[in-house]
């Protein structure tokens, strides 16, 4: 019988092979990767990798539901730095997301997820798991959103779930947009500027203190 390995261990190993990974799918795009490239990446057999992946695509799916977990708990602990401020929050969201303009590997792992889903949304299963991944990246938005309404920071001029989607419109396109466009050409800082005002705008911050920004 082969040893029990522990849960804690498990998880980190699974964590690794998925950041591991995800240089990988950055640096060849999601069809071009291999197993092998991965195998090579985390220097793990390919039992090894299998042990916890079924399939290079079970791979990729996880790494997206890590990112979204990873998401979540970073707006959760944006808010306990900014004192439970959701526009700060926000704010400094938008701002990580001007900082990635010069992150490569985020930028072509964008590349990677586009190119999934254009090959793979014919697939009903996987039409499912795209559409469900939208709902979730809007709910995090949404829940976020709501909180301010909640905490009187926020009297919106719009649906907080329309609100939600507009940001992840804009935030996604101009993720795509950078697969192939330089960010000078895109003029990405000042198009962030503006989405930043819009989104005020929307969300009709009622105290917008920026003093800790």
């Amino acid at each position: 019988m082969s040893p029990k390995v522990p849960h804690e261990h498990k998880e980190q190993r699974q964590r690794e092979i998925l950041m591991a990974s995800k240089k990988v799918f950055a640096q060849k795009g999601y069809e071009a990767a291999s197993i092998k490239d991965i195998m090579d990446a985390t220097s793990i057999s390919r039992g090894g990798i299998y042990a916890y992946f079924s399939n290079k695509e079970h791979i990729f799916l996880s790494l997206l539901e890590q990112m979204m977990e990873d998401n979540r708990k970073e707006l959760d602990e944006l808010l306990q730095k900014n004192n439970g401020s959701v526009w700060k929050t926000l704010l400094t969201l938008l701002d990580d997301y001007r900082r990635a303009e010069y992150e490569d590997t985020e930028n072509l792992f964008s590349a990677a997820i586009v190119e999934y889903g254009i090959t793979h949304w014919r697939k009903p299963e996987n039409r499912d798991y795209i559409e469900k991944r939208y709902e979730g990246a809007a709910s995090i938005f949404s829940v976020l959103i709501q909180r301010g309404v909640d905490a009187s920071e926020f009297k919106p001029i719009a649906p907080v779930d329309d609100i939600s989607r507009f940001m992840i419109s804009f935030l996604d396109g101009l993720a795509i947009s950078a697969i192939s466009l330089t960010h000078d050409l895109m003029r990405t800082g000042k198009q962030m500027d503006l989405f930043e005002s819009t989104l005020k705008m929307m969300l009709n911050v009622q105290k917008p203190d920026l003093s800790q920004r």
